[in-house]
């Protein structure tokens, strides 16, 4: 670790404390979801868990949602359409006990995130912005048992490892490590220690208010550190301030212009990719079963299954599948299908693309 450069970080912070937990900024919010969720979250007295999980994320504000995407709103969606396994995915996988084992918790994380978006894709397939990830799992983890736990970010996080100098990788997308993750946020908070006169003044600015938690842990101060820095460029503003030999400095800086780089193609991508989300046709409500339909080559058939743009369609004798697309003119026709089949073809297409820029997504994250 390059404790010169969290030392400055940290000395950012502390500089920017008013201005960030007042005004505008209001990065204090954090603590106030974190005693809004503990008061509700461990509450015997909620009739479900949707009264549960609602009252105990209020608080949330942008912590885990933006313009684009609204996980939150995602759960509760989920949960109106199969309460029982988003219940399930919550208390059982997600909050499951993994008595600090890092690898089962991150096995859990990854679990909860796979089966929420299974629910989203069987439920709600057009629907880009109700998608959970690594952030909203820990995140809920966070607020959950914040004294084991740290929320984490990609590119925050990616920033502050190639920063720090650490020593060690974290990783990304596949390659992720969530007990290198925390092994670096444990470096972060014992130098936090080490700044008396800053934690003094944040424990005051906690204390003066009622809606507000105390984490002594630190561990929501370290999320707010590793945000900050990217987000009100603390890493600019050390750089100004750090001194290299030519050739280390060279290496660094072609390094930096790589990261940035990197991070600016996938920022690119993830907006391409969230805005076909939203171009995406509403199918959802779109159902084919029992619908009768006519081929010129089988005669009269009845749609037994449909899965998107494909249906299972039984004839005399015999079982068909056909593909709902313009470029298949022998499927059978049916009653308005000219427009149905332009609403799959379009939604095909527009899948297709996103297929392709998710897997180069996936390539870059990978880096």
């Amino acid at each position: 670790m390059d404790k010169a450069i969290l030392d400055k970080l940290i000395q950012c912070y502390e500089t920017d404390m008013d201005e960030l937990y007042g005004g505008e900024h209001d990065e204090i919010f954090k603590w106030r979801a974190l005693k809004t969720f503990q008061a509700e979250w461990f509450r015997a007295d909620h009739p479900d868990f949707l009264s549960r999980f609602n009252a105990a994320t209020r608080d949330f504000s942008v912590l885990i949602d933006n313009s684009r995407m609204h996980p939150r709103s995602g759960v509760v969606k989920l949960w109106e359409k199969n309460p029982d396994e988003v219940e399930r995915l919550f208390c059982e996988v997600l909050f499951a006990a993994d008595h600090g084992d890092l690898t089962l918790r991150q096995e859990h994380m990854d679990a909860f995130v796979d089966g929420m978006e299974q629910l989203r894709v069987a439920h709600y397939p057009a629907n880009w912005s109700f998608k959970q990830d690594r952030h909203t799992a820990s995140a809920f983890l966070a607020m959950y048992a914040p004294e084991d736990n740290y929320i984490y970010k990609s590119s925050e996080a990616n920033l502050m490892e190639n920063y720090g100098a650490y020593g060690f990788h974290i990783g990304s997308g596949e390659h992720f490590d969530l007990s290198a993750y925390y092994r670096m946020c444990d470096e972060i908070a014992a130098s936090f220690r080490e700044h008396s006169a800053l934690l003094e003044k944040h424990f005051d600015k906690i204390r003066e208010r009622d809606d507000l938690m105390e984490d002594s842990s630190l561990h929501i101060l370290v999320y707010d550190l590793i945000y900050c820095s990217k987000t009100y460029n603390y890493y600019n503003r050390i750089h100004l301030q750090k001194r290299k030999p030519e050739k280390q400095a060279k290496v660094a800086a072609r390094q930096e212009a790589d990261e940035v780089k990197r991070q600016a193609q996938i920022e690119a991508l993830t907006t391409q990719i969230e805005a076909l989300y939203e171009a995406l046709p509403d199918v959802s409500d779109i159902s084919l079963t029992n619908v009768e339909v006519t081929s010129r080559l089988y005669g009269t058939g009845m749609v037994i299954e449909h899965d998107l743009n494909t249906i299972r369609v039984q004839f005399l004798g015999l079982v068909k599948s056909f593909i709902l697309n313009t470029k298949y003119n022998r499927r059978p026709s049916f009653e308005n299908d000219a427009e149905v089949v332009a609403a799959y073809t379009e939604y095909t297409s527009i899948m297709d693309r996103i297929h392709t820029l998710e897997r180069q997504l996936h390539l870059l994250a990978a880096k």
